[in-house]
């Protein structure tokens, strides 16, 4: 249930900045010659705003979507409240934005000459008429121009703690509650930020890895799913004997801020991810979902703790999905009552209900069918000193 308690946010006076002063503390420098009636804008390194903590989404406005924040800001157009603003104690920024950053964005970017008004765009302010189809914001009349700096938008900030700032996020963006995952990439830990980096490469769309930038699996990052996966995969790399993936243990690896530096795991981890990218581009029309890339994960992880090395990824990706159709077909028949039956196979059961909580069992099942001539692998040769 969604509760935000007075112990868990405290909302300042509100504001009504201009969004000459938003822009400033967004880091877009911005200088007015008066006399000339021209506006200097640059970006600079320094701001106040972080619009990239860890429960954002990603930003995949349209550029229609963009146009109309403009025509919107330009016909007088208000929303409730414009921007929600944290308060955070950190060394680079003064707040996080919590809602509003699309729009925050956007306007940096027309301002920037990043994108143009709509061909077709005429605006009326103060009874005059100005045509701006296709202009830059540097081309549109200065009437225009001042009218955009000079708008303000109504903002709110506050204070609390991570999860409060990601429920009210929620909240105000669709009302649901959050999912599992989404509660735990709103800590702010290293484990949180490597695993939110690889899944979607949010600060930096290089962070994001191959195998979700080039979309090679087949499961959507809805729920944050993609994430989930790879957090599942990191906790069986960090430990030996890894008995849970999900649910306490999962939560319990993502709050234990020590799991990094005890355990040189990082390594392994994104080296198995390198291989799977490997495997994969191999796949041709077979799916894999979210429990099969874990499974995979899984598999990789155990042949290199075996002290294999993956040798011909083709051959490996050939034999994998073999195995993975007869893993996956019924082995039996149950009686569920009524006269009726239902198709029983381990594997799924395995993957898809207890295998969170089942390694073991779910990792030999697969490891039965392990062969290191089928599967192109090769034994790592021990050179003694």
């Amino acid at each position: 249930m969604l509760l935000l308690t007075k112990n868990k946010i405290t909302f300042e006076k509100e504001d009504k900045p201009q969004i000459l002063t938003v822009l400033q503390n967004f880091g877009i420098s911005i200088q007015l010659d008066i006399e000339d009636e021209i506006y200097t804008i640059k970006k600079i390194n320094k701001r106040k705003y972080n619009d990239a903590p860890p429960y954002q989404r990603e930003d995949k406005a349209t550029l229609s979507w963009r146009q109309g924040i403009i025509n919107t800001i330009l016909q007088d157009g208000k929303f409730p409240c414009d921007i929600f603003l944290r308060r955070v104690k950190d060394k680079l920024y003064e707040f996080e934005i919590v809602d509003g950053g699309h729009r925050i964005r956007t306007l940096a970017m027309f301002v920037t000459e990043v994108f143009t008004l709509p061909k077709k765009y005429n605006i009326e302010i103060n009874n005059v008429m100005y045509k701006c189809g296709g202009l830059f914001f540097s081309q549109c009349p200065f009437e225009v121009q001042q009218h955009i700096l000079s708008f303000t938008w109504t903002t709110q900030i506050f204070t609390s703690d991570d999860h409060a700032a990601a429920k009210l996020f929620k909240l105000i963006n669709d009302g649901n509650e959050m999912s599992a995952q989404e509660e735990r990439q709103a800590i702010n830990t290293k484990l949180a930020n490597t695993i939110r980096e690889l899944a979607r490469g949010l600060s930096d769309i290089n962070n994001q890895h191959d195998i979700f930038k080039d979309e090679l699996i087949d499961f959507k990052r809805g729920n944050m799913d993609w994430d989930d996966a790879l957090a599942k995969c990191a906790l069986f790399e960090s430990k030996t004997n890894c008995k849970s993936i999900i649910k306490k243990e999962l939560d319990k690896f993502y709050t234990n801020t020590d799991y990094w530096k005890e355990l040189s795991f990082e390594d392994s981890f994104k080296y198995n991810l390198n291989d799977i990218t490997e495997i994969l581009k191999y796949k041709d029309t077979d799916k894999v979902l979210k429990n099969d890339f874990v499974n995979l994960y899984l598999f990789v992880s155990t042949i290199r703790r075996h002290d294999y090395t993956i040798d011909d990824y083709g051959k490996f990706a050939t034999q994998w999905f073999i195995d993975e159709t007869n893993r996956k077909k019924p082995e039996k028949s149950l009686d569920i009552g009524g006269g009726k039956k239902m198709s029983f196979c381990t594997y799924q059961y395995l993957s898809a209900k207890v295998g969170g909580t089942q390694i073991d069992e779910r990792v030999n099942l697969i490891w039965n069918d392990w062969d290191m001539k089928s599967y192109g692998c090769v034994k790592n040769e021990v050179v003694y000193a």
